[in-house]
């Protein structure tokens, strides 16, 4: 996982093309549901589009909303996961 932003999923890509990473719920349905959670106005992504190579939805989804998501606001979710 990691933040939904442009910055975030330029890291992303590398770990997974460096390391053989797997993304954990960092895929357009998680980001669109995260957005729909998230308080207004938020943070306007800004920088360089980057293509998410996991998901092509995901970078598509990201352009249309316009919203960066940190991933600290998605805490608790993550952490309900790792206690299953």
């Amino acid at each position: 996982h990691g933040d939904f932003d442009w910055p975030g999923l330029r890291i992303a890509n590398h770990v997974i093309r460096e390391f053989g990473a797997v993304p954990w719920r960092f895929d357009a349905e998680e980001y669109v549901a995260a957005v729909a959670r998230a308080p207004r106005p938020g943070f306007a992504l800004a920088g360089l589009e980057v293509h998410a190579l996991w998901d092509d939805a995901l970078t598509a989804s990201m352009r249309t909303h316009g919203l960066a998501i940190a991933e600290e606001s998605l805490t608790d979710d993550l952490l309900q996961d790792l206690a299953r």
